[in-house]
């Protein structure tokens, strides 16, 4: 399952073809994003390793529960208790999202609603 998630994580859709996609400059990398987008810092737990491990996620808002797929990476506010996670969709319900890190052993226990999500990963920053 973990091997599909990865090649879901395609941010290709979300960057302009034209000229080019980025741009190398001499003190840094410039990249060229179609939507709305925000750096995000992961929280640091762990939760996601070996994928990341508390890096800057490249992350656009999404527009709808239609801009989720199974495999990506989400940013959203837990409604229990409004904490930020970082955590990978597993499985979509009419009620939910379901989630989970990458290095738990378990699913999250609770479902992600749209209104909680902020954000989806598009590219990671080291």
């Amino acid at each position: 399952l973990l091997s599909q998630c990865y090649t879901n994580l395609s941010p290709s859709k979300y960057f302009k073809d034209s000229p080019s996609p980025y741009q190398i400059l001499d003190n840094g990398l410039k990249i060229f994003i179609e939507d709305d987008f925000y750096i995000v810092k992961g929280n640091g737990t762990g939760s996601m390793r070996p994928f990341s491990d508390g890096s800057y996620y490249i992350s656009v808002k999404i527009k709808s529960l239609t801009d989720i797929e199974i495999g990506d990476i989400i940013h959203f506010n837990r409604a229990t208790d409004g904490r930020s996670i970082t955590h990978r969709v597993i499985n979509l319900t009419n009620e939910g999202l379901i989630t989970k890190g990458d290095n738990n052993a378990v699913q999250d226990d609770y479902l992600v609603k749209f209104e909680d999500i902020k954000g989806k990963a598009v590219g990671i920053l080291w």
